[in-house]
């Protein structure tokens, strides 16, 4: 796929060392005041992806030993770490109770980027990047990427559903009886929220990318009933990959 090749932003070395201390700092201040949501997993300590697949798994056997079934909706963002908006990122910093000189801080951090292109022994001028979001490979960036969507992943975990993010990923659930209820609840809050979350964040969903899965004990499943995401149509599938 042409689309599954990019550039690699290599970022001077030297600088991520000050990065690094701007994320140590803002990490303390996230676990000491709980600045983000405790569903929200990855570039934070003690919440791995293994903990996050535990929590998922305990509210599958809890669905099932209510005789009920748990159906998981799995979100992509394209390019997520380039299409963060400045404007957005730090008012969502602002929000969260970010103290406003790391803000201001962070606000130049992510701007007035310049760049240079090498292919083979051709080196480009070097250039403003018009559109830069944060640069992979920071130290800092994976968890301004958390402040990024967590709007998008704060949701209460009950027996009616819940959601985990783990940086950039999004993964939302519900119980219910059935596929049909379930995948009319999906399609009537979930999908929603996350088109409303992108609106406001200036985000895209790859709906191609989008996954839905029942996890049930009965030996038929009803894999007939589809989501619409966009102009896309989503299919039950028998395994997902986040």
């Amino acid at each position: 796929m042409p689309k599954a090749f990019r550039p690699i932003s290599l970022l001077p070395t030297i600088s991520k060392g000050l990065e690094a201390v701007v994320g140590a700092r803002l990490s303390y201040m996230v676990e000491k005041y709980s600045l983000l949501p405790d569903n929200h997993f990855g570039a934070r300590p003690r919440r791995s992806a293994e903990q996050a697949i535990n929590v998922l798994v305990e509210r599958i056997y809890q669905a099932w030993r209510g005789g009920k079934i748990l159906s998981l909706v799995s979100f992509d963002v394209k390019g997520a770490f380039n299409g963060v908006h400045t404007r957005v990122l730090t008012q969502r910093l602002a929000e969260r109770r970010v103290p406003n000189p790391m803000v201001e801080w962070i606000g130049d951090f992510v701007s007035n980027r310049h760049a240079q292109v090498t292919v083979g022994e051709y080196e480009s001028e070097v250039s403003e990047i018009e559109y830069a979001g944060i640069p992979q490979g920071s130290p800092l960036s994976p968890l301004l990427y958390v402040f990024y969507n967590a709007n998008l992943v704060e949701k209460k975990i009950d027996r009616r559903g819940g959601a985990i993010g783990f940086v950039d990923d999004f993964n939302a659930w519900v119980v219910g009886t059935d596929e049909s209820e379930t995948t009319a609840t999906v399609q009537r809050e979930i999908i929603p929220h996350a088109e409303r979350w992108a609106r406001q964040s200036g985000a895209t969903f790859e709906a191609d990318k989008t996954s839905f899965i029942h996890f049930t004990r009965r030996a038929e499943k009803d894999d007939t009933r589809a989501l619409q995401f966009g102009d896309t149509t989503i299919l039950p599938q028998g395994s997902v990959k986040s």
